[in-house]
């Protein structure tokens, strides 16, 4: 992450433009470089403490001709984390899947197969219904991060614990989560050799969504146990206990007539 990544994040995050954002940013790391300047720390509860570490002069060597030198003292800076933020990142799992802009990994179950596009996985005819799968039977928590653009057609979805069976009818078993701006619902639905029931779970598009369909949302899909969370541009959209499918692989699928375009798809493992 840069600063501009960094500064559309915190902007993002707390409502203030981006060149306000730009400004704070500035003056929270001139003044932290201003404290290390004067030989100060400056500690964050939680995050870590930014600090200068002096040392002494001494002799050395130098590494080409081998000859003795003299190292001056020096301070040098330096941060060292926090209890918190060590556990955070000693936390975070390896993702079980990431799309890296190829078809590898991923299966065509039912349709003509994936497109790569500009780095985007889209299906290569977007008139007939498509599905794919990726991943393995015995996943059990995880969570499907997707980015999705409906570039038309009345909707798309994000499988998840599937038996990644091919075919139509019978076909693939297991969780479905739909964006369908066709129903203007977001909804879940079980799906049994290719036979997907009623919704059992379902909430109005949010209107910000219904405003920008043609623009790219992130969906995440996490199960743990019986507990499903699901989020749409990081707001949660469906939180629900359902355990009638307790593993397996993660996919993704069209209906006829629709033309979504993903990237950035990834799987994590849950704690």
């Amino acid at each position: 992450m840069n600063k501009k990544e960094l500064v559309d994040v915190v902007a993002a995050k707390t409502g203030f433009t981006k060149k306000k954002t730009g400004r704070a940013v500035d003056a929270v790391v001139g003044a932290v470089s201003e404290a290390m300047k004067n030989g100060e720390s400056v500690a964050l509860a939680g995050f870590g403490t930014f600090k200068v570490t002096n040392r002494a002069a001494r002799a050395g060597v130098n590494p080409r001709t081998r000859e003795k030198i003299y190292v001056a003292a020096r301070r040098s800076p330096g941060f060292h984390a926090g209890k918190a933020l060590k556990e955070l990142v000693s936390s975070i799992k390896s993702a079980a899947f990431v799309y890296d802009g190829s078809p590898h990994g991923i299966a065509s179950l039912y349709g003509h197969g994936i497109t790569i596009s500009d780095g985007s996985l889209r299906f290569t005819d977007p008139s007939d219904e498509n599905r794919v799968a990726f991943g393995q039977l015995n996943w059990t928590d995880y969570v499907t991060h997707v980015t999705a653009t409906l570039v038309s057609g009345s909707g798309y979805g994000v499988y998840y614990r599937s038996d990644g069976k091919a075919g139509l009818q019978p076909g693939i078993t297991g969780y479905c989560f739909q964006f369908d701006p066709g129903l203007g619902q977001l909804l879940v639905r079980k799906v049994v050799d290719g036979y997907e029931s009623e919704p059992f779970q379902s909430v109005p598009m949010p209107a910000a969504v219904v405003a920008a369909l043609s623009s790219p949302h992130d969906v995440s899909v996490s199960v743990t146990g019986d507990h499903h969370v699901i989020s749409v541009d990081g707001a949660v959209v469906l939180d629900f206990h359902d355990g009638y499918f307790s593993s397996g692989m993660a996919g993704l699928r069209s209906w006829n007539d629709c033309d979504p375009s993903f990237s950035a798809i990834s799987v994590i493992p849950n704690p």
